[in-house]
């Protein structure tokens, strides 16, 4: 949430540094735990932001989306909120559209 409200109060250095951090977590407990769906969610996460700052490649947040969504399928409503987050982050940058590949694996409701 951090990087997201950073990135959302107009501070691109910190929100990619926050960013950052999020991802070396995610891949920190996906080396303890390869299945830890929640840690993979939140590399895509820190992923996208960082696609935002032109450091990541949106491809690679959407792999790790659909992956944790094959892992966990009963969990619609993780995914929509996940969405909404990434919805969110989204807005911070204009033109929008930088993060449709990551969106397109996440369900809508």
């Amino acid at each position: 949430m951090l990087a997201l409200t950073t990135a959302q109060t107009g501070d691109p250095g910190a929100a990619t540094g926050h960013f950052r951090e999020l991802a070396r977590e995610a891949e920190h407990r996906l080396r303890v735990d390869r299945l830890d769906f929640a840690a993979r969610d939140m590399l895509g996460f820190g992923l996208c932001g960082l696609t935002l700052a032109g450091d990541a490649d949106v491809r690679e947040a959407a792999v790790h989306f659909d992956t944790a969504r094959r892992q966990v399928r009963d969990a619609p409503g993780l995914a929509a909120r996940l969405r909404f987050l990434v919805e969110q982050l989204e807005g911070c940058r204009n033109p929008p559209g930088q993060l449709q590949l990551a969106l397109d694996v996440l369900p809508e409701n």
